[in-house]
């Protein structure tokens, strides 16, 4: 239940029309419950004939809790065939491990952006697509 909590506090918000969706990663986070939040979503879109977007937003982020935890590995996100495009707004401090992240990904067209840009990373996620 406590895994379950600390998901929804990553703030999954879908927008139907733009098939796009929002992970805010705010205050401090474990590889675990970034891990949980992406399976969730991962079983969100598999249920849909659509490719999808993905906004990060990392504007609030203050550091993960990882002095026992694996990172991330591609082979557990699994959602590439299901998405189009991902975006991170981040600051300079995560701009680095924003990068690592989006290698997850290495056949989805990503981008990262600076904080205050959320409006410009949508638009570029939503645009031409």
């Amino acid at each position: 239940m406590a895994e379950e909590e600390n998901t929804r506090d990553l703030g999954i918000e879908f927008d139907g029309d733009k098939k796009l969706f929002i992970m805010k990663n705010s205050g401090h986070r474990s590889y675990s419950t970034v891990r949980s939040a992406l399976h969730q979503l991962r079983d969100k879109i598999t249920r849909q004939d659509v490719k999808f977007k993905i906004l990060m937003d990392w504007s609030e982020f203050k550091g993960f809790n990882a002095e026992n935890e694996d990172a991330l590995r591609p082979s557990e996100i699994q959602i590439a065939e299901m998405v189009s495009r991902i975006a991170i707004v981040t600051s300079k401090e995560w701009e680095q491990e924003a990068h690592r992240i989006l290698t997850i990904f290495p056949y989805i067209e990503s981008n990262i952006f600076g904080p205050g840009e959320q409006l410009l990373a949508e638009h570029w996620l939503v645009g031409n697509t």
